[in-house]
């Protein structure tokens, strides 16, 4: 036997054989082999037991038993066995039952060769005995059987692993630069994987086109394909991806590869039933090469790893790592590009068929291979072709590769292809098309006869590396075989009469296939000929029948046994194949009772047809016409069509061949997306998520996004991707415009009932009439409809009014500015638009400005500056972009500099449309404010402001988000995009372009200072900003202001402002004036409508010096102001909502009017130094929420009435020098936020922490000593929910040792104190606490914890696990664990053990002092607490019992914490035991 074939597929697990002669031990030894899943082959006994059988087997054991010398057969399969290992290295297993193994060595040692071999020398063996044993692995002489099988199973599992040994891949290609390290790298993940998962691994293997994926899985399938049952290659996925019934054909090719045996059947049902037989505990290699539709593979990749055996492998490959989400895969795998030093080699290596340039040529070499990118596919092209060219030559090429932009390797790609000569590509077409996966010597012989010299342009593309032949086989890369299928005389495009051409044979099908096809089709709105009539007069075919092909988008070929006995239907058939080459017309076979190879190779009832056509043929120009006939039957049956054998029924056919028709008519009808559609599809995927349903429900998903930032775009996107595969389909764009004509609305009702029944002239009188039939013929149809721009709620109502209208599976989509249409209509699917990332925007700009992926060098900077001002949108960078296509420099920073006056005007009118959108005037008044005032600011500080300013500000507000014209970002502050800003600024500017003065708002310091100065303002103006320096001397006069009498929003920074403040508007509603130059505010400054002061970094000393009524005043912010001493008099400001004054450290008087306050809600006095306490006051407000002292450090106090502040929910009292916690503030039901003594949080983990701090004398320092003076009666009597009435300190001061041991003394807890030393610097110990007494159950559990601390090794401690019902167990590492108690019927909860292990250094290793424990009940929201020494004994047992145990009840949430004495312990792991008992007996003992 030749070493080839032995490396056909492992079909046996093991082979076994035993000495012993009763089948009785042979059956018990496969019994146990079959029980654990070894597939074994077994020894019959015969003398010429075949070898080939031996070598189909993984494993060999031989089984010795006593006596096994008086065995001629067994021992000739010694012989047998030794004769395998020479032609192949076999793992053997060598197992001794019933006698030892050096007993066997002396046996065999002993024995006469010549019993063995009487025909060979006996020198040739003198080495058997010793082989037997030494060449295997021995398993110890065994007294039973019963784990025999599972070291089988180990020995086979890691036999498993020598697959990815780095010597099953050493004799790698050497031309295959770059893959040996690949292959390393995937080895070492799939070692690791291998052993990590007992299952079948899926590997996914990702990169660009032509990087090597196939490569690198051809090199795992070759090498260690041998060690599976069974494998199977399915290459060229994408194309079968693209087909119908694609699970079909790849289960098909599955079963075939792997059983080897042909299936036809088509039901999808018995195919699955068929691979879960052949897949059935098989260990399987699979491979998946070129998937790129996860979809369609999904269900194939699952069954695969659901039936086949552990251990199998599947490799999936493909451009992309997306699908992989959506696939079981357990590896994804990067295949990365060469680097530069690979690449030249790689390109050397075809270049100059040596590993280095030659002399002269390294320059060119270097700057091809940076023009290849490190694509492997690339390299090898460009190598081939300029193998043994010239300098000139190579100039050539070089100077056609400059123009190529780099990123579009196609391109670059095709270059090789355009230096062919005409006859070179015509072949490269034709096998492109045609004769890829078929024979090289078919095709050779085939186009021989018509072609001239094929078999050299046929080497030449070979050499080029343009076509591969593997095994005889042409293979073409996918992106080369794209480029060789594009190659077409460059002839005008026809002007089509029809969709589709039929051709037939009228005899067999007129009358019933092709007629109920034509009349589909035409149902379909497919306009289609067919010869009606089909009456053959002579042999030439008519003229119209050629025109009528000419003039078809596709033509459909239906092949019947008697197809070839007719001279038209071949005649139409040369003329369809001639169309197909020369012009864009697809061709379709549709095999109706004939298969494929039959029309390939003539054969059957066909081939018969075929024969009678040539016999009867006179016409010598017909027998001329038999070569190119026979070469057009077998490029037709190569292509892509239908097999009737694989359909139930003629009409599941047609239904198939209709929606496949219209999906390709569809595409050449695909709407247009964008020239350059710049992170389309990540978003893209993201909606498409949406949209997949497993309910057949309607699904409506919406599109809700700003203007320009590409809804429509997105949308049009997601109609082509998948409307083929609805009954129905229609884009209604642009709704809004169309619905503001004359009758736009029944226009669009009209148009969506047309598009989808594809009918004309569907007249409609009325909107009413509209619904009433979008409801009746639509409802049962699944359709796909998209309503572009929706802005009115009537366009939903006339359109999708209700979900009945559409059947079941539909799917509506919906782009609109305006999110509460979506919200209207009940939308749960909204896809929020975002804008373009750096990156993309920078793309996308380039493309239009460049025409280029990036920016040319001199324009980078610009450039980003560019993109920076369009902030992601789509519509900004296009029309920017090419507005600056082919401009000088001096143009680029011109545009620029006039952006950031006035807006571009197209990208101006398109973002105006939602301005215009707007309903009334306080919602434009509303936006125009914020643009120019107020982004950045908190949310509900504007609404305040702008409510002051009757605008209705909380439904304006709320509007314009919705209309995608504001957002709320972090820290709940207003946002904008500045493209929206600008937009609103451009607006106020066309109120009066030349002359500032005649503005509603002035906002640009250069038109501020020229109205002020030239006092030419107006009464129209309503807001003012004006930001100066802070070194600024120059001082404005007050009575520049005296003509704004509607002024209503005022922001000043560092403006010296002198004269009479009575000029200043009496309007005002917003005061911001930072800087503020005043010791106080002027008498004459009349603010009686202001709602919100705000004078940060002011020079107040006093705010005013006498008070002014101010009763719409809602905020005050004095932030800053270094020189205020005291606040204001609060008597006047009733409704003051707000307070500021963080870092004024000179405030010492807080003004006792602050008591007055019923709507205050914060006060702020962060950083105040100077402030010593809190005025009484305080504490009496009722409506105050956050109250901030943090950072306030002489502060020392807060009273006990501050449990009057039933509202609060904030305190931040942090930095402070608070050494007391008021009684009252646990207390505070409202409090959600508390800092405080260093702590900080909510509640429920502050005030534990602070009784913990308190329980360990040791940690505290001497201002919480102080601080919690009050805190054991806090908490006996504290009624807040994290506490209980009736808590307790448990605390016993009596001395302690540090090991002790009270187990006769029942008590409420109990300890036991271990030491384990570790290591000489490391000590561990253990504490074990009892709560509750139990008799013998609580001894067993305590002589088991002491069992497992006294084998400790290292650091694992063997404790006691669950022993239901006697106890449960949980555990957690540190000094924390959180369980939910546990109901075991019929039994309660009678005791707790806690078990803790701690360590601390060997040099400060000391008992632990003392101990605190907290249990947290937080179902029942109460919280125990317990203190005491270490060893003592509590004088009250029996109610503590109660109070533990009786507070733990089944399904409580429960955390036990632990605190110890000593800071340098550190508690390792926490572990408590719960102990129950029955009922009906109680085992605690009480005095």
């Amino acid at each position: 036997m030749s070493s080839s074939s032995l490396e056909s597929d492992f079909q046996y697990h093991a082979f076994l054989t035993i000495s012993h002669s009763r089948g009785y031990v042979m059956r018990d030894f496969q019994k146990y082999f079959r029980d654990v899943g070894i597939k074994t082959l077994i020894d019959d006994k015969r003398m010429d037991f075949p070898m080939h059988r031996i070598l189909c087997c993984r494993m060999l054991v031989v089984v010795f038993t006593p006596g096994f010398l008086e065995s001629d057969i067994f021992l000739k399969r010694l012989v047998n066995l030794w004769q395998c290992q020479q032609l192949r290295n076999k793992q053997v297993l060598a197992v001794f039952y019933g006698l030892s193994e050096e007993q066997v060595r002396e046996q065999l040692q002993g024995m006469d060769h010549r019993r063995l071999f009487e025909t060979s020398p006996e020198s040739e063996f003198r080495a058997l005995p010793g082989w037997i044993l030494d060449s295997a692995t021995a398993i110890a002489e065994i007294a039973s059987l019963s784990d025999l099988g599972n070291k089988v199973r180990r020995r086979l599992a890691n036999l498993d692993l020598s697959i990815f040994n780095d010597e099953s891949f050493g004799d790698l290609p050497l031309h295959q630069v770059g893959l040996p390290i690949r292959v390393r790298e995937l080895l070492k993940i799939l070692r690791w994987r291998y052993i990590l998962l007992d299952d079948t691994i899926i590997i996914g293997i990702w990169g660009d086109s032509g990087i090597g994926k196939t490569t690198i899985v051809k090199a795992f399938y070759d090498r260690i394909g041998g060690y599976f049952e069974g494998k199977s290659f399915l290459s060229n996925n994408r194309k079968v991806c693209g087909e119908e019934n694609v699970g079909v054909s790849l289960m098909k090719q599955l079963i075939f590869d792997i059983s080897e045996t042909e299936f036809d059947e088509t039901n999808v049902d018995m195919m699955h039933e068929q691979m879960k037989q052949v897949l059935y505990q098989r260990r399987v290699l699979v491979v998946l090469d070129d998937v790129n539709s996860e979809f369609q593979l999904q269900n194939l990749t699952v069954n695969i790893k659901k039936w086949c055996d552990k251990g199998s492998l599947i490799f999936i490959t493909s451009l992309n790592d997306v699908m992989f989400k959506y696939l079981p895969v357990d590896i994804i795998y990067e295949m990365k590009r060469l680097n530069s030093g690979e690449s030249l080699e790689l390109f050397c290596l075809h270049a100059f068929k040596k590993s280095n340039p030659k002399i002269g040529f390294r320059d060119f070499s270097e700057w091809v291979i940076e023009y290849c990118e490190g694509l492997p596919l690339a390299l090898e092209v460009f190598g081939s072709l300029l193998h043994k060219k010239t300098e000139k030559e190579w100039k050539i090429v070089v100077n056609d590769m400059e123009g190529i932009l780099h990123g579009v390797i196609q391109k670059k790609l095709k270059i090789s292809v355009d230096l062919l000569t005409n006859i070179e590509k015509d072949l490269f077409f034709n096998i492109a098309c045609f004769y890829v996966g078929q024979s090289k010597d078919y095709v050779t012989q085939l186009l021989s006869s018509s072609r001239p010299h094929v078999q050299r342009a046929m080497s030449l593309l070979i050499g080029h590396k343009l076509v591969k032949v593997m095994d005889d086989k042409f293979y073409v890369h996918d992106l080369l075989q794209e480029i060789g299928r594009e190659i077409r005389p460059s002839n005008p495009k026809p002007k089509y009469s029809y969709d589709v051409f039929l051709s037939f044979r009228g005899d067999d099908t007129r009358r019933s296939f092709t007629s109920h096809l034509c009349a589909a089709l035409k149902q379909a709105g497919i306009e289609v000929y067919m010869d009606e009539e089909r009456i053959e007069r002579g042999e030439i075919i008519s003229s119209s029948l050629l025109e009528a092909i000419e003039s078809s988008r596709i033509s459909i070929i239906i092949f019947s046994k008697n197809y070839a006995d007719s001279s038209w239907c071949l005649q139409e058939l040369e003329k369809i194949m001639e169309c197909y080459k020369a012009t864009s017309q697809e061709v379709l076979p549709i095999f109706f009772d004939v298969r494929p190879f039959e029309v390939r190779k003539q054969q059957n009832a066909f081939g018969k047809a075929w024969e009678r056509l040539i016999k009867r043929t006179s016409s010598s120009k017909m027998k001329k016409l038999t070569i190119n006939l026979k070469r057009a039957l077998v490029e037709v049956s190569n292509l892509s069509g239908w097999d009737m054998h694989n359909y139930r029924t003629e009409t599941e056919l047609i239904d198939e061949v209709i929606e496949t028709i219209t999906k390709k008519l569809g595409n050449n009808k695909c709407l247009f997306i964008a020239h350059h559609p710049v992170g389309l599809k990540s978003r893209m995927l993201d909606i498409l998520q949406l949209l997949q349903s497993k309910s057949k429900d309607l699904v409506i998903v919406g599109i809700w996004g700003m203007g320009g930032i590409g809804k429509t775009t997105i949308a049009k996107a997601i109609y082509n991707e998948v409307g083929q595969s609805f009954e129905g389909k229609c884009f209604l764009t642009n709704v809004r415009e169309v619905w503001k004509q004359d009758n736009g609305h029944v226009h669009l009702q009209e148009q969506l009932l047309s598009d989808i029944l594809k009918s004309k002239g569907m007249a409609i009188r009325n909107i009413e009439m509209g619904k009433t039939l979008l409801k009746q013929r639509l409802s049962k149809k699944r359709v796909i409809v998209v309503l572009d721009d929706v802005n009115n709620e009537n366009q939903l109502n006339a359109l999708c009014g209700s979900w009945e209208w559409f059947g079941h599976g539909s799917r509506i989509i919906i782009t609109t500015r305006d999110e509460h249409l979506l919200k209207i209509l009940g939308v749960i699917h909204v896809y929020t638009m975002k804008e373009l990332d750096d990156n993309e925007s920078l793309e996308l700009f380039s493309w239009h400005a460049f025409k280029q992926v990036i920016p040319e060098q001199d324009f980078t900077e610009l450039s980003r500056r560019l993109v920076s001002y369009s902030g992601g949108l789509p519509l900004a960078l296009e029309i920017l972009g090419s507005y600056l296509f082919d401009r000088e420099i001096l143009i680029w920073k011109s545009v620029l500099e006039k952006l950031q006056q006035i807006p571009n005007p197209q990208i101006h009118e398109i973002l105006k449309i939602s301005y215009d959108g707007l309903s009334d005037n306080t919602e434009k008044e509303i936006f125009l404010d914020i643009c120019c005032f107020f982004v950045g600011k908190d949310k509900s500080y504007v609404t305040q402001i702008l409510n002051g300013c009757g605008f209705y500000a909380d439904i304006g507000i709320k509007r314009l988000i919705e209309l995608c014209l504001l957002r709320v970002c972090y820290k709940n502050k207003l946002e904008m995009h500045n493209l929206l800003r600008d937009m609103g600024r451009e607006i106020i500017r066309e109120q009066s372009p030349k002359k500032p003065g005649g503005r509603t708002r002035l906002w640009s310091y250069d038109d501020v200072l020229d109205v002020l100065r030239n006092e030419s303002v107006t009464r129209s103006v309503e807001g003012l900003a004006l930001n100066m320096s802070r070194n600024n001397s120059s001082s404005l006069s007050a009575d520049m202001f005296k003509k704004m009498k509607m002024l209503r929003l005022l922001q000043l920074v560092n403006v010296q402002l002198t004269g009479d403040y009575d000029y200043l508007s009496t309007n005002l509603r917003w005061l911001s004036w930072h800087g503020f130059p005043l010791e106080n505010i002027p008498v004459n400054f009349n603010l009686e409508k202001i709602v919100a002061i705000d004078l940060k970094w002011s020079n107040l000393v006093k705010v005013w010096k006498k008070s002014q009524l101010l009763e719409e005043l809602k905020c005050i912010n004095l932030s800053h102001s270094h020189y205020l001493t005291e606040t204001p008099d609060f008597s006047n400001i009733p409704h003051l909502e707000k307070l500021i004054v963080r870092d004024c450290p000179r405030l010492s008087i807080i003004h006792p009017s602050i008591g007055d306050l019923k709507c205050i809600l914060l006060l702020n006095f962060k950083d105040c130094k100077s402030l010593k306490h809190l005025p009484s006051n305080v504490y009496k407000l009722k409506s105050l929420k956050t109250l901030i002292v943090c950072g306030c450090s002489k502060i020392d106090k807060l009273e006990e009435d501050i449990g009057q502040m039933e509202s609060l929910t904030t305190l931040d009292a942090t930095q402070t020098a608070i050494a007391q916690v008021p009684f009252s503030l646990v207390g505070l039901k409202s409090i959600k936020n508390l800092s405080i003594c260093g702590y900080e949080g909510s509640p429920r983990d502050v005030f534990p922490s602070l009784v913990l701090s308190w329980m360990l004398p040791t940690h505290r320092s001497k201002s919480l000593s102080r601080a919690f003076q009050i805190l054991p009666s806090l908490i006996r009597g504290v009624s807040h929910p994290l506490f209980s009435r009736r808590y307790e300190i448990a605390n016993d001061d009596r001395p302690s040792t540090s090991q002790a041991s009270c187990q006769n003394t029942p008590t409420l807890l109990e300890f036991h104190e271990q030491v384990h030393k570790e290591r000489l610097e490391t000590l561990m110990n253990s504490l074990t606490i009892q709560v509750g007494w139990f008799n013998k159950t609580m001894d067993t559990l305590l002589e088991s914890i002491s069992k497992g601390w006294n084998t400790t090794v290292g650091l694992e401690f063997s404790l006691p696990v669950d022993n239901y019902p006697d106890w449960l167990v949980f555990s957690n590492e540190g000094s924390s664990l959180s369980f939910q108690v546990p109901q075991v019927v019929g039994r309660r909860l009678k005791g707790v053990v806690l078990y803790i292990i701690h360590s601390s250094l060997q040099d400060s290793m000391a008992s632990v002092h003392s101990i605190g424990i907290m249990i947290n009940n937080f179902t029942k929201g109460t919280m125990d607490l317990y203190k005491r020494e270490v060893a003592t004994t509590s004088a009250n047992e029996e109610w503590q019992n109660n109070l533990i145990i009786n507070n733990l009840e089944p399904r409580n949430e429960v955390e036990v914490e632990i605190k110890l004495g000593l800071k340098y312990i550190v508690v390792k792991k926490t572990v408590a035991y719960l102990l129950y008992a029955e009922e009906a007996n109680n085992l605690i003992t009480s005095e």
